[in-house]
């Protein structure tokens, strides 16, 4: 039994969204099924959604938006499933007191300085996330997950420092190189 994995470091700069920028990644190197294994970084802001909670009145799934205009908001973890089709990421956040926040990250999470997400790419394999016929509070439930099996060959390392649109890097001082 082999089963083989790549890794992606994306390095998302300061401003950017967290996840259009690893969305903007995995379009351009048609990445297929990958999960995210690991982010660190400052985020000024991030909009989360919870579980659904039915004890609460009225009851239903709550969004929050953090907003650091003061503070920032440590980045302790980051998880989920990924690919071209669509994404579902949850993040845990802390504020300066040492509060802790989690939840489904819907965006606009801006990092303050570079945020680093280290994602493993399944290269025989496709998550596909079809869009959710309900809504709540003006935002789509996610869809079930599918996966299958493909024969697309592994690739190995790979390292961006930045996830613009375009998926390539202007290498300027202090900024690592893209490898791929």
């Amino acid at each position: 039994f082999f089963f083989s994995m790549a890794t992606h470091v994306v390095l998302c700069q300061p401003g950017e969204d967290v996840l259009s920028s690893l969305m903007s990644y995995v379009r351009h190197h048609s990445i297929q099924a990958a999960f995210v294994q690991s982010a660190v970084g400052c985020l000024t802001s991030a909009t989360i959604r919870t579980s659904y909670q039915e004890a609460s009145s009225p009851p239903g799934y709550w969004v929050r938006t953090f907003r650091g205009q003061k503070q920032k908001y440590q980045l302790l973890n980051m998880s989920g499933c990924i690919s071209v089709h669509g994404a579902r990421v949850s993040i845990n956040i802390s504020d300066r007191e040492g509060n802790c926040f989690g939840g489904q990250l819907l965006g606009f999470a801006y990092g303050t300085d570079v945020v680093e997400v280290i994602m493993i790419e399944l290269p025989n394999h496709r998550f596909f996330r079809g869009a959710s016929e309900n809504s709540i509070d003006g935002y789509p439930l996610v869809a079930p997950l599918e996966v299958t099996k493909t024969d697309t060959p592994a690739r190995g390392l790979q390292i961006s420092s930045t996830a613009s649109a375009d998926g390539l890097s202007s290498l300027q001082p202090g900024r690592r190189p893209t490898f791929g």
